[in-house]
């Protein structure tokens, strides 16, 4: 039985999810929320989901994608390059390891 394109489109929209949203809280979290001390408390909602999906689903979470995510971290932040990326690798390899 071959899958219809509707099914292959599901599918595909599936895998896609997990990088979608922590794009999508990457970019929530460099939002400019105008409150005093905010950038003290604020939380890195990005590495909370390379966590999430890295426990419940690290095939669909592959290092090159946390990579790109941290790079797209630091560009917008304007934290040093490579920062948010070891980070956010370094995060991914330990909770690989005690999977």
């Amino acid at each position: 039985m071959n899958p219809t394109f509707w099914q292959k489109l599901d599918l595909s929209a599936r895998s896609a999810a997990p990088g979608a949203v922590t794009i999508i809280l990457v970019l929530l979290g460099v939002m400019p929320l105008h409150l005093p001390l905010y950038g003290y408390v604020a939380p890195d909602l990005a590495l909370m989901a390379v966590y999430y999906w890295t426990i419940h689903r690290p095939d669909l979470m592959p290092f090159s994608l946390v990579f790109i995510i941290g790079l797209l971290q630091d560009v917008l932040t304007g934290a040093p390059l490579g920062l948010h990326a070891f980070v956010y690798l370094l995060c991914q390899w330990q909770l690989l390891g005690q999977r």
